[in-house]
Order: C-alpha cells, then structure tokens, then sequence
C-alpha cells in the first residue's frame, strides 16, 4: 500500500522538525495541536510510515556522516576527557560514559520475572 501525499508529507515535516510527531500531524492536516495529539498515532502505526520515516533518517544520517563509530569516537572524547578540561565536566564524562557502555552493548541488566500458565489438555 502506498503512501498518500499527506502521509509523505507528515514524514517529511516529521524529520525536518525535529520528529515531533504532534506538530507534524497539525502543520500536514491543519488541526489544532491538542487533536493532533489524539490523531497522529494512527497515521504513525502504519507501516508505510514507518518505513518511509526510517529512510529519511537513514538519508539524514548519512547526509550529516553520522554513523556509529562516529558518535562512539565523539563519545569516548567526551568520557574520557581529562580532569581539568573546561568544556566537559564530570557530569558529561559520566552521562558519555553511560552512553557508550550502551552503544557498545557492555551494560547489561538482569530481568526477573515469575510466570505461572495452567495448561488444560483434554482429550476426548
């Protein structure tokens, strides 16, 4: 199924603002912003929309050369800056060290849950 025009142009003003879903659903349809909010998940679950969105970003991204070793160096710069450097501090050393662990995939977390199913099987 393709795109209508209004649904490209909602993906495209949805990247070019920043993906703020509600004001590109109110600039694209003309509605108010509250109605925007109530309306735009729909139009946002198709998955049309999603894939034509997931293209623009690519595109973006690599228009802009961003790609994963890039943010992981620049991260690394930030985390691992030196003590008395004046544009990172520690807050932005510790929050780049938390979001390379992330990018790297070196933060795990332990999930537990306790499920319990009673299977009936009749047979006749």
């Amino acid at each position: 199924m393709a795109l209508t025009k209004k649904e490209k142009k909602f993906c495209e003003e949805y990247i070019a603002n920043g993906c703020n879903a509600s004001r590109a659903y109110q600039s694209v349809y003309g509605c108010t912003i509250e109605d925007a909010r109530k309306r735009y998940c729909k139009t946002f679950r198709k998955p049309e929309v999603k894939e034509y969105i997931n293209a623009l970003q690519k595109e973006a991204f690599e228009e802009a050369c961003i790609t994963a070793e890039r943010i992981a160096l620049k991260l690394s710069d930030i985390a691992f800056a030196s003590k008395d450097d004046e544009v990172y501090g520690a807050s932005a050393q510790l929050k780049a060290l938390d979001l390379l662990q992330k990018q790297l995939s070196l933060q795990t977390q332990r999930v537990e849950a306790e499920v319990s199913t009673d299977i009936n099987i009749i047979i006749e």
